[in-house]
């Protein structure tokens, strides 16, 4: 979703200075994670801070933000600022890798980084972003599970691609996956992404739900389900013929 800022029904983002915009992978993911009623929630790869207040406007009491690429933390923390969120959201720079908090999490949600090394990338800042060179899905598993209380979850979005490898470094974590979401860009293609939330529940057997979302009709307007699911977020009445970008069906 590209433009300086973008506008949604509780905050508007600025992103002149963030490498990675606001999409639409990062809306869906917000939309299907639910904030605990109680417990602290670490947004991992911030960005512009979308999945931070989002996670605080549907009533996570405490946020932390974290951000390895300093220019974007600055941003988001003015996205903060601006929001009136300040209470709720804590901005953290640094590497997750390296990140010790002295309490753990409730909930670690994240729109990780997707792309391998030396896919091509207009800036330093934005191959920091899109790169798995910066935080593998193995890193971000294995901390994960490290920082969350137990009973703790993990949202995430990956690639349809990289699912079984993801589900292959599970074996070594205490996480489970306990929902998956396959989302297609229109009906006639395949799913491209997957919203997985994961519990850590060592010992335990899981039976994960599974569903589909398609985000768009035969028509190309939004479908129903994602207006059900995202209408909320947005600022404007949907007409059917929104257009975005960013990483949808990417």
């Amino acid at each position: 979703m590209g433009g300086s800022q973008f506008r949604f029904r509780h905050f508007t983002i600025r992103q002149d200075r963030c490498a990675m915009k606001v999409s639409t992978d990062s809306v869906i993911l917000g939309c299907l994670t639910d904030p605990p009623p109680r417990g602290r929630i670490l947004d991992v790869g911030t960005g512009t801070g979308l999945l931070a207040l989002m996670m605080a406007f549907r009533g996570g009491e405490s946020v932390d933000a974290l951000e390895i690429e300093p220019e974007a933390a600055a941003q988001a923390a003015e996205n903060v600022d601006a929001s009136g969120m300040g209470g709720r959201i804590h901005v953290i720079t640094g590497d997750f890798r390296e990140f010790r908090p002295e309490v753990p999490y409730r909930l670690i949600i994240s729109n990780p980084p997707y792309f391998p090394p030396g896919v091509a990338a207009s800036s330093r800042a934005r191959d920091l972003s899109r790169s798995t060179a910066a935080l593998t899905h193995r890193d971000l598993l294995l901390q994960s599970s490290a920082l969350l209380e137990k009973g703790g979850m993990l949202s995430l979005c990956v690639p349809a691609t990289a699912v079984p490898a993801l589900e292959n470094t599970l074996t070594v974590t205490d996480l489970l996956i306990s929902r998956r979401v396959a989302v297609r860009s229109v009906p006639a293609k395949p799913c491209y992404l997957e919203v997985l939330q994961l519990l850590k529940a060592p010992g335990k057997t899981v039976l994960p739900i599974r569903e589909e979302l398609c985000i768009r009709d035969s028509s190309g307007a939004y479908s129903e389900e994602y207006r059900r699911l995202a209408g909320a977020t947005y600022a404007d009445e949907w007409s059917g013929n929104r257009t975005t970008t960013g990483k949808e069906g990417a």
